[in-house]
């Protein structure tokens, strides 16, 4: 057990620290929570480094209560300059306490920059000292820039050290822990720190400059961090700062302080190796250790229907808009209320539903300017009566019977039809109380001012058919949907049919070995034809090509949102993505090739079995199904899976042994590759996929 005098005394006692001080953007609530575990598990591995933590202000409390009882230090990202804490969004020093704050970070680039607390420095640094917080001062130079004048180098680290330092005395400064964090303003935001004579440099002109202003004590005595660049792959370039040169003696050097890689495993994966090179190890051996340290990721919650009935309006009635009209005509908790278009007829829209093949021509009928689609509920339903459901059973048995009658009772979901040229003629004739717009046309979904007048005529919510820099927030429904909020996110992007697929079999497998376990992706589609493919050449984009006797090979949207923040951010710039269109209808096959570390000992089988394993589980169920004996595309065009795996062509291509060019030593690369083969169907399948969004969306209507 760590009481918090105890982590104090880890932190003061120990020759090395590693402060985290992560952004927001790039975790959400529940993975800030599971990410602290893993930094608590780590933590407890090391002998010589001391780790804070200081996350989100509003995740002081429940992120201290999981450090609560390990050697990880609270740190806070604000020290108030005020004890009351009196201004708006501020906070007090009494409420950081009780949270089991050790240290917080005054004087951080962005603060100074964007908050304004420079003239507060002084104030803040106070605070910090009269109720026992740690205060940790950064100082650099001017963001984005390499100063090469050691006198303008001086200035400004003068500028940024001594309105901080005023009035305070090297003992009380040493008594109260006063750690000084160097963060060179060049490259502040990159992923590569500065050069080892520069950083050097700089400690030494921050010593000088204490030693000018009758701080020699702070200067011989006092802590020094480096921050600017540090990840996983760049900690060894910084971590022989402590070797004596003539610019800096490197005595008085105690560690790091890590921005964005500190939200991710990366920062798991540097205590260990930081670990391994001060234990001596010649060789760093830390890819297993490291995965076996990864935060527990929380269940994703399953994605059933909404108790009430979610009212919708299609924008767009080309073949990703039926395939979502008849993806849902079945289900009672979803109601279609009203259907745009540009230029097309009710009649024109009842022949595109029937002719998709997934709803029977007796079934699609039109009455006045509405489409209806004739549906059979059946005794495990419910229908509506004055504004109440009620189970057929009840209704039709309701005295309790012992027999049961089989009765096929017909429902009519009534579609209005309304033409519109544009967006905003579509939203100017809306009807009340729509819940959600499906928005499909392709050309104009990225664009905000074109989706918002949806949002103004009372729709809650939007989903485009793809990835759109309009929205709020990119959602696969089973792998991220849990992280809908209806607060925050009023446009969201489903992704394409591609990322659809491909989303799921990237997520089962970084399930299976581990986050951050993908390094690279490749993926390769033989995708349908789609409506801007015609006959005949309309366009110089190979999209526009003529598909008639002919295969196009271009992009796909998945490499847009793979290695998006929030997706697999591990794979970085290892990514590419390839789609042949092909003169087939409804059903495309994807190949997904993931490059990926911790997979020693996984087999073909092996890999069968996770997917196996993973389609019958509640989370993938319905989503993900597993095809031991795949077949053409065909057999798939009315599959509601976002993904049908071909098991039998699963494969892995274990870690090659590398060879070392001059000396012939051999070593492995750790790194495996994955096949996995999929069929999906890119109108019906994608259909559903926007059906069980909505159903989840539906939950907090």
């Amino acid at each position: 057990m760590h009481a918090l005098r105890d982590v104090w005394d880890i932190f003061t006692s120990s020759s090395w620290w590693l402060i985290g001080n992560p952004k927001v953007e790039q975790v959400r609530y529940f993975e800030i929570l599971d990410h602290a575990q893993g930094i608590v598990k780590a933590a407890h591995e090391l002998e010589s480094i001391a780790v804070g933590y200081a996350p989100l202000a509003e995740l002081l409390f429940p992120v201290g209560e999981i450090f609560k009882d390990s050697p990880v230090g609270l740190g806070s990202q604000r020290i108030p300059w005020d004890p009351s804490g009196l201004h708006t969004g501020g906070t007090s020093p009494v409420i950081l306490k009780e949270a089991g704050v050790i240290f917080g970070l005054i004087g951080h680039r962005e603060a100074r920059d964007d908050l304004g607390e420079g003239p507060h420095l002084n104030k803040q640094i106070g605070i910090a000292l009269d109720y026992g917080i740690i205060p940790i001062l950064c100082c650099g130079e001017p963001k984005g820039s390499l100063v090469e004048s050691e006198t303008a180098r001086e200035k400004a680290l003068e500028a940024e050290l001594l309105p901080a330092l005023e009035g305070f005395t090297a003992e009380e400064l040493l008594q109260g822990q006063l750690t000084i964090a160097y963060e060179p303003g060049h490259v502040i935001g990159l992923d590569q720190p500065a050069d080892m004579g520069y950083i050097r440099s700089g400690f030494s002109l921050i010593n000088k400059i204490l030693s000018k202003h009758h701080l020699e004590g702070l200067a011989s005595k006092g802590r020094l961090l480096y921050g600017g660049g540090v990840n996983s792959d760049t900690i060894q370039q910084v971590w022989g700062l402590d070797r004596p040169t003539r610019v800096f003696s490197g005595e008085n050097w105690a560690g790091f302080l890590v921005g964005r890689a500190s939200a991710s495993p990366d920062f798991m994966d540097m205590m260990e190796k930081w670990q391994t090179k001060l234990r001596g190890k010649a060789k760093e051996k830390v890819e297993e250790e490291v995965k076996v340290l990864q935060p527990q990721p929380l269940p994703i919650p399953r994605i059933v229907a909404p108790k009430k009935r979610v009212r919708v309006a299609v924008y767009g009635i080309g073949e990703v808009g039926v395939g979502f009209i008849t993806s849902v005509f079945k289900e009672d908790n979803i109601e279609i209320v009203q259907l745009f278009n540009m230029e097309v007829d009710t009649e024109d829209i009842r022949a595109r539903i029937y002719k998709s093949l997934f709803i029977d021509k007796d079934k699609v009928f039109i009455d006045d300017h509405h489409v209806v689609i004739r549906d059979e509920v059946n005794l495990a339903g419910e229908i509506e009566l004055d504004g109440e459901a009620i189970a057929l059973q009840t209704l039709l048995n309701p005295i309790g019977n012992d027999y049961t009658r089989v009765v096929k009772v017909l429902r009519d979901q009534r579609m209005l039809v309304t033409p519109a040229h544009d967006p905003r003629e579509a939203a100017s004739q809306m009807v009340k109380d729509i819940d959600i717009v499906v928005f499909t046309v392709g050309g104009l979904l990225k664009e905000w001012h074109l989706l918002n007048p949806f949002l103004e005529a009372g729709a809650k919510h939007i989903i485009v058919s793809s990835t759109s820099p309009a929205a709020d927030i990119s959602i696969v429904p089973g792998y991220n949907h849990h992280l809908f909020n209806p607060a925050l996110h009023k446009t969201i992007a489903l992704g394409s049919c591609t990322s659809n697929c491909g989303i799921p079999i990237a997520a089962i497998v970084e399930e299976a070995l581990g986050k951050g376990s993908i390094l690279g992706s490749l993926v390769v589609t033989m995708h349908s034809k789609t409506n801007s493919q015609q006959i005949g050449d309309k366009g110089a984009d190979p999209k526009e090509e003529g598909l008639l006797n002919n295969l196009i090979l271009t992009t796909t949207g998945i490499k847009d949102i793979l290695n998006k923040e929030g997706f697999f951010p591990s794979i970085g710039t290892a990514i590419d993505a390839f789609s042949t269109r092909a003169p087939v209808e409804k059903a495309s096959l994807l190949v997904m090739l993931l490059q990926v570390q911790w997979a020693d000992g996984l087999t073909r089988e092996g890999l069968r079995e996770i997917f196996k394993k993973a389609a019958a589980s509640p989370r993938w169920q319905g989503i993900v199904n597993y095809d031991a004996d795949h077949d053409g595309s065909k057999i798939y065009q009315k599959s509601p899976a976002a993904a049908d795996i071909f098991g039998r062509l699963i494969n892995v291509w274990p870690n090659p042994c590398l060879t070392e060019k001059h000396n012939g030593k051999k070593s492995s690369s750790g790194i495996s590759t994955l096949i996995i083969p999929a069929a999906y169907a890119n109108v019906y399948g994608y259909g559903c996929q926007a059906k069980r969004l909505m159903q989840y969306m539906g939950q907090f209507l």
